[in-house]
């Protein structure tokens, strides 16, 4: 069976690979739905590795969490077209405010997290 693995370089503290990996969910899950499309075969899993925690995470594959994240990136998809033809932006609600600090499009971003 096939398996997506995508490698990751950034710094962990002790305990912090499930929070990170959390955050990388829907991009292996997208991952997971091309390469099955894309080879025309089911994909057995996708694993985000951190290379210098030496740890990793497995996100299963199966047709609901698939289906489940397709359907939660049509949604930002959406959202981000409404979002572009208004002109204003708003932090999607799970997202940490001190992440404003260190976002590359603080700079442009409207939400207002990095405003100190």
């Amino acid at each position: 069976a096939w398996h997506v693995v995508d490698y990751k370089s950034g710094r962990l503290g002790p305990g912090e690979v499930e929070a990170r990996a959390k955050r990388y969910e829907l991009q292996m899950m997208i991952y997971l739905s091309a390469a099955g499309r894309g080879l025309d075969e089911s994909i057995a899993d996708a694993t985000v590795y951190f290379l210098r925690a030496g740890a990793s995470h497995r996100f299963a594959a199966t047709s609901e969490t698939i289906a489940e994240e397709e359907h939660r990136l049509a949604g930002l998809a959406t959202e981000l077209i409404r979002c572009r033809r208004a002109g204003q932006f708003a932090r999607i609600g799970d997202t940490d405010p001190a992440g404003c600090k260190t976002c590359p499009y603080a700079n442009i971003c409207l939400c207002g997290g990095h405003a100190d």
